[in-house]
């Protein structure tokens, strides 16, 4: 079956989002390996190659989610439907953190809007019936 003009549109923006960030967080971890000053401790070191390790795992994960959406793959779809509902909910949870701790930064409102919208189509299209036919073959 032919892949869904949306689908095609959500594998590239996946990986577009991925690769620029993947080889962002290399750089940075090059930074901390061959830093330029020659006292860092090691400490430091292994404190921000730590730090860059959830960044990086994301970039990653959004780079093979793209792939597995250009391919059709069913665990793709899933993990696209999960990721969007995990999206959904931790932009829910930072709103509701931020009427119980004043002190709690948080993006715009406008931002948070325009993230759950997006999460939301994402999440909706995934259910539409051409999709489903899509990845189901």
């Amino acid at each position: 079956m032919r892949r869904p003009v949306g689908v095609t549109i959500l594998a590239l923006l996946a990986m577009l989002c991925g690769a620029p960030g993947f080889v962002w967080v290399l750089y940075l971890i090059w930074r901390v390996v061959y830093p330029r000053e020659e006292a860092v401790p090691f400490q430091l070191t292994l404190f921000s190659l730590l730090m860059y390790a959830i960044p990086f795992t994301w970039c990653v994960i959004y780079f093979v989610v793209g792939l597995g959406l250009w391919r059709l793959r069913k665990w793709a779809r899933r993990l696209v439907i999960y990721l969007s509902a995990l999206g959904i909910g931790f932009v829910a949870f930072s709103f509701i953190q931020k009427q119980f701790d004043s002190d709690f930064s948080m993006p715009p409102l406008w931002l948070l809007l325009a993230q759950v919208g997006f999460y939301g189509l994402c999440l909706g299209y995934m259910f539409t019936g051409d999709v489903k036919r899509a990845f189901s073959a």
